[in-house]
């Protein structure tokens, strides 16, 4: 697209994506379009967030009353319908969506323990250790707050209820896909393993991201916001009870396997903190991991019953010396 095209048919152009990104129709090859779309022109993602903003704000185009709950079948919603609701986005149409705010539903996980969910519009969680969400389901709306912990979302495509999830003052806007969002402390982290979701972070006012299969954005405690894509393999492990670190520090890597275990690892000198260690293990078991860590570094592990000590292993002087 030419530099000198009209705002309107930008943003026309976007509100038309927006549609069959959210259509239950959409695959590989629309994805892979919107990738180009994307990359042809700067302001092609500026447009995307802002028809993508203004939807959610008119609830999908959508206003609901409190009579009595529908839930429409994903297969009845065509294009054609989601076209007119952009279109309503694109000429900037007022309306109100309205819904009851009723209490959320808690759910939530012991040290150790995963859980996996089926919600009641047919997307599914999983839930890591140590996690807490609160669910709220509305004739318009799907709204999850994590409030701590990870957990990841595969979501049921359904373009006229926005699938979102809050965490820390960042929000994660769904477009029927699957992904996972992870707080430690203030830090957030979402990862998207395949479709598109809209991130923003509300909290530092810094704007709307796209992500698209495979990406990867972190808003650390510092204010430093990093987009990346990592192994999914090896950040996604945790659903089958594995733990996946590649070149993690060792300080790290002992973080994540004690938020599994009651016998903790402790690192007991502090120059090999900053080792690294890359491979997958099992959730929990702390003792293996100690071990492996022993074979593979330069460090020594101390199995007590309590606790596991790891240190940096004393090169042993030849006896012949001197």
């Amino acid at each position: 697209m030419s530099p000198g095209t009209d705002i309107d048919q930008v943003r026309a152009e976007a509100a038309a994506w927006l549609a069959r990104l959210r259509s239950d129709q959409v695959g590989a090859q629309d994805q892979a379009g919107f990738q180009s779309w994307l990359a042809e022109d700067p302001r092609h993602g500026a447009a995307f967030e802002a028809v993508t903003g203004t939807w959610d704000l008119l609830g999908g185009a959508q206003i609901s009353r409190p009579i009595r709950h529908v839930e429409l079948e994903p297969s009845k919603i065509g294009r054609r319908t989601l076209l007119l609701g952009a279109a309503l986005v694109v000429a900037g149409g007022a309306g109100i969506a309205l819904w009851y705010r009723q209490p959320p539903d808690i759910f939530a996980t012991g040290s150790g323990e995963q859980r996996r969910l089926l919600l009641s519009d047919g997307s599914s969680v999983i839930l890591d250790t140590d996690t807490q969400i609160s669910v709220r389901m509305t004739a318009s709306r799907r709204e999850i707050a994590l409030d701590r912990g990870r957990a990841f979302f595969e979501v049921a495509a359904n373009p006229d209820r926005p699938f979102e999830v809050t965490a820390s003052g960042r929000k994660v806007v769904a477009v029927g896909t699957a992904f996972e969002v992870k707080l430690d402390g203030t830090a957030f982290v979402a990862t998207l393993q395949h479709g598109v979701v809209v991130v923003s972070d509300e909290a530092a006012n810094a704007g709307r991201f796209v992500l698209t299969s495979g990406d990867r954005i972190a808003f650390a405690s510092t204010g430093q916001t990093i987009r990346d894509r990592p192994d999914l393999s090896l950040v996604l492990a945790w659903r089958t009870g594995r733990l996946g670190f590649d070149r993690e520090s060792l300080a790290a890597a002992v973080s994540e396997m004690n938020r599994y275990s009651r016998r903790p690892l402790v690192i007991g000198d502090a120059s090999i903190a900053h080792l690294a260690i890359s491979g997958l293990f099992t959730a929990g078991d702390t003792e293996a991991f100690a071990r492996s860590v022993a074979a593979l570094l330069p460090v020594t592990a101390d199995i007590q019953p309590q606790q596991i000590v790891l240190t940096a292993t004393v090169a042993k002087k030849s006896p012949h010396a001197y």
